[in-house]
């Protein structure tokens, strides 16, 4: 409009070399290209303006970054020696004369976001590589500390967009320890002269059958499912059970461990 305007938006650009347009509202009704742009020409902030009664075009002398995030902000107020001015994160980096913009500004043509389509007769398309986030435009100059609010406000913008949840502590899982397992006794004639063609027993256990005072408790041997009646079983525990807190009813069982398993031969029966 006849006040001004403003312009800000959030680039990343993959290349510096020549002109990228950020935003551009210009047409060429004559064949002669009429309208403003923001552009970024060989990484750094640009603007241009062509009217009827004479053109504007401003550079600063700062270079953005390849690949980094920038705010890159214009405001424009018509008819003034510094009504000029471009901002780059957050920053005024360069006033120019804005003296022969006469006329308004907003005119009929298209309004475009990284792309610029080619304007008369001999005019090339120009167009934006890399990244374009948030383009936001006034009706009106902005102040340096409205740039600056817009760049201290990051991701959070001007939308009241809510701040992203701040990651807890990530719980790390953990391995149960494993409980040794008593493997079956080996049968042979190392072992009270018991003997047998497997060379193993499978033994069964069972907590009802545990005598107190640690003495021993009978159990059935069986060889691939046959049962020996000709032997008894003895677990002697070389370790106690530990006990719990007093009320605490979770005291730990001492797992049996290699070892602690002999046999005998049965007493006649």
């Amino acid at each position: 409009g006849a006040a001004g305007l403003a312009v800000d938006a959030w680039v990343r650009p993959a290349t510096l070399e020549g002109r990228r347009p950020i935003v551009a509202k210009r047409h060429a009704p004559t064949d002669r290209p009429l309208g403003w742009s923001l552009d970024l020409v060989d990484g750094r902030p640009s603007f241009r303006w062509d009217g009827p009664g004479g053109s504007i075009e401003a550079t600063a002398p700062v270079t953005a970054s390849v690949g980094a995030w920038h705010l890159l902000g214009l405001s424009l107020a018509p008819g003034a020696p510094d009504g000029g001015q471009l901002f780059l994160d957050g920053e005024l980096v360069h006033r120019f004369d804005t003296s022969a913009l006469t006329m308004p500004l907003d005119t009929g043509a298209t309004l475009w976001i990284g792309f610029e389509p080619a304007l008369g007769r001999g005019q090339l398309e120009h167009g934006f590589l890399g990244a374009i986030d948030e383009v936001e435009l006034f009706d009106r100059p902005l102040a340096l500390e409205a740039l600056r609010a817009i760049f201290a406000a990051d991701r959070l913008g001007k939308c009241d967009k809510p701040a992203p949840p701040t990651p807890g502590p990530t719980a790390v899982p953990t391995r149960a320890t494993p409980v040794p397992t008593v493997p079956p006794a080996p049968l042979g004639a190392d072992q009270s002269g018991l003997t047998s063609g497997s060379g193993r027993v499978g033994l069964e256990t069972s907590a009802a059958k545990r005598r107190a005072g640690g003495s021993p408790l009978p159990y059935a041997l069986e060889d691939r499912g046959a049962s020996l009646p000709g032997a008894l079983e003895t677990i002697r525990r070389s370790d106690r059970r530990p006990r719990g807190r007093r009320g605490d009813r979770r005291g730990r069982r001492t797992p049996l461990v290699a070892g602690q398993v002999s046999a005998s031969p049965a007493a006649a029966g």
